[in-house]
């Protein structure tokens, strides 16, 4: 596994002739899902996005990606566009997205925005699977203490009826 951290969005014109706001762009209760290549498949992730905030450079993003992912260049955010507007006339004429809804957020070669890079990458490894084992025997084993604790202090009451 690899963690990956860098920018899904930035105020960069991209190469689709929009310039996105800082904050412009939203998600849902949880955080979208992570594809490659804007698979349509949203099922088909190839990582989970861990951190997704707007900061003054842009949208950044931290997320855990399997290894053949780790030496992706850069992030690429599919959006519902809610408000724009166009600015500038001619060939200097393009759209500011004012708000709008994150559909997914994708590992490309190729960013539309050219600000979307990944910044840092570095190997990462789980604990293993004892350290999950022994923390959940842990709770397991006090929650059942307390089970019981209430079970017995249930049964005194009734005694007492």
């Amino acid at each position: 596994m690899h963690l990956l951290a860098g920018l899904a969005s930035t105020e960069d014109l991209d190469k689709s002739n929009n310039v996105v706001r800082l904050g412009a762009l939203q998600w849902g209760a949880t955080l979208p899902p992570l594809l490659f290549d804007h698979d349509l498949d949203l099922s088909k992730t190839v990582g989970t996005i861990h951190r997704l905030e707007w900061t003054t450079d842009g949208l950044a993003i931290a997320a855990l990606v399997e290894d053949m992912y780790a030496t992706i260049k850069g992030f690429s955010a599919r959006f519902r566009v809610e408000d724009y507007e166009i600015v500038g006339q001619g060939s200097r004429a393009h759209a500011v997205v004012k708000r709008g809804t994150i559909r997914e957020i994708s590992l490309v070669d190729r960013p539309c925005c050219p600000g979307a890079l990944v910044l840092s990458r570095q190997h990462y490894d789980p604990p293993p699977f004892g350290a999950y084992a022994r923390a959940a025997g842990l709770q397991f084993d006090a929650l059942a203490r307390a089970i019981a604790a209430l079970q017995a202090a249930i049964s005194s009451v009734k005694q007492e009826m």
